[in-house]
């Protein structure tokens, strides 16, 4: 399993990179990142190429994965697939940077049930019987 932290928007809502906001003398990114990483999985940021610098001043450059602007989608769903074609043998746990209120304990659970039902080809987390959104 490959963790990966979706960054790298186009800020049009937030009007500032979510990922690169600083809380607690980190950056979100870098507090998901530390999140996934409690479960021993190899993590990586999704970023665009205009933030791509910006992510540089955080985080290693092997770390990022750059859209790939050959893949026709937008948003999360570019940088999942672009993700895939790096990874294509791995099962992606996908979380947005700027989930700040998740905490370890879930993400042990959600992996502990991947493990259990590993020929799943999705596993979404819901509330009241509702898919909820990236």
């Amino acid at each position: 399993m490959t963790g990966l932290v979706l960054c790298g928007g186009e800020s049009s809502r937030m009007g500032t990179d979510k990922g690169l906001i600083i809380s607690s003398e980190k950056t979100w990114a870098e507090s998901i990142c530390h999140l996934l990483s409690t479960v021993n999985i190899p993590v990586y940021i999704s970023v665009n190429a205009r933030s791509f610098e910006n992510y540089l001043k955080v985080f290693k450059p092997e770390l990022l994965i750059v859209d790939d602007e050959t893949i026709s989608a937008k948003g999360p769903l570019l940088g999942i697939l672009s993700t895939y074609k790096r990874f294509p043998e791995d099962d992606l746990f996908v979380i947005a940077c700027d989930m700040q209120l998740m905490t370890s304990s879930l993400i042990e659970k959600l992996v502990h049930y991947h493990n259990r039902n590993h020929d799943a080809e999705i596993s979404l987390f819901t509330i009241h019987e509702e898919p909820e959104p990236i």
